[in-house]
């Protein structure tokens, strides 16, 4: 819940330390607010709980400048930073509310941002207000620009934090729109839907095409009961008969623990983990291999490159391992989507929720089933 009155020093600030606006109307001077507990699961992450874990090494290390404010009057140096967590008994690594200095070129169509900094603040045991300092968007951005954002099953695995502030790829309220300072949510609320009505947010930065990294396991069915628990068997069987006859490739993958000094050890594989580019377009579904690791007897080989395996040039029913593993035509159960770890038993409604649903809805949409 945005708070307004705990914001009024900020707004005082941006006023005082506002870029030189042109007469033209469509230049605004914003404030925003991010409340940790308001961001919504389809945007795939929650940016006021990752970032400042994210940047508080950077910040003790100085790479960071925090400050009283935009005008840069007063440096918070990192050890005045952590006084202030143990005098409040709070932590900067678990603030709960961002305030974004920024400003916004509107035209009837789109909307670029030129975010100047944030503000970080948190409440203690008795309800009152701390507020860490505030940072320059550059020194933010120099450190984890080009990062990738941690994201669950509904986010896009290649966003960048640069992308994910370019593009809003979170949720926010307006508190101040050029010398206009909303008084209540309701107010907030209807200038955020009339600003954006009709606008998307462009950048500079391209935005990466949506796609997610997918782990999946191939397991040693009991009995095949159908033909693609015969092919996951038998992809199994053609890796363990490969590597029983390339002892080299086997132990370079880590299997001396197994062979005892045995040349001729029999590899028995139990099961494979794959992981996977997966990226959509018109409803179709295109996988790149990335990673393979090969489980003996229930225990894991190093994870190697996919590239590794398509040169050991394995046949399983003259079908070519690599075309296999593409076309899908085996049992297999989802174990991971992009940072999300997916339980065994929602296994097979995510992957149809990949193959039929909003890419960024999967969470939602996993829960009517």
């Amino acid at each position: 819940m945005l708070n307004l009155s705990s914001v009024k020093k900020y707004i005082l600030i941006f006023l005082l330390s506002a870029l030189s606006v042109s007469s033209d109307a469509k230049q605004v001077n914003m404030m925003l607010h991010l409340n940790r507990i308001l961001q919504v699961d389809t945007l795939g992450q929650n940016i006021v709980e990752l970032l400042p874990p994210l940047l508080y090494p950077f910040i003790l290390e100085g790479k960071i400048k925090l400050w009283d404010g935009p005008l840069h009057k007063i440096r918070i140096e990192p050890d005045a930073l952590k006084n202030l967590e143990a005098g409040t008994k709070t932590r900067f690594s678990n603030t709960q509310e961002l305030f974004l200095f920024e400003n916004w070129n509107i035209d009837s169509k789109e909307i670029s941002v030129n975010t100047l900094g944030m503000t970080f603040t948190n409440k203690n045991f008795n309800g009152e207000e701390v507020s860490y300092g505030f940072a320059d968007f550059k020194d933010i951005m120099d450190a984890i620009g080009k990062l990738k954002v941690p994201v669950n099953a509904n986010g896009n695995s290649n966003t960048t934090f640069e992308q994910l502030f370019a593009y809003r790829k979170f949720d926010f309220n307006i508190v101040q729109y050029g010398n206009k300072t909303m008084k209540s949510i309701e107010e907030s609320m209807k200038l955020k839907i009339q600003t954006l009505k009709g606008r998307n947010f462009q950048s500079k930065i391209p935005m990466s095409p949506q796609n997610k990294i997918v782990e999946y396991i191939i397991s040693k069915p009991i009995y095949p009961v159908n033909k693609a628990e015969e092919n996951s068997a038998e992809i199994l069987s053609s890796v363990g008969t490969y590597l029983s006859s390339h002892m080299e490739d086997f132990l370079n993958m880590g299997g001396d623990a197994f062979t005892g000094g045995k040349l001729n050890y029999k590899v028995s594989v139990s099961k494979i983990i794959i992981t996977e580019d997966w990226s959509r377009k018109n409803a179709i579904i295109q996988t790149f291999p990335i990673s393979i690791q090969v489980f003996v007897n229930d225990k894991p080989l190093k994870q190697i490159s996919y590239n590794q395996v398509k040169d050991w040039n394995i046949y399983v029913n003259l079908f070519g391992l690599d075309d296999l593993i593409s076309d899908k035509q085996f049992d297999y159960s989802i174990i991971k989507i992009n940072q999300q770890e997916i339980p065994s038993e929602k296994s097979e409604v995510y992957l149809k929720g990949l193959r039929e649903y909003d890419w960024s809805k999967l969470t939602e949409y996993v829960k009517y089933f």
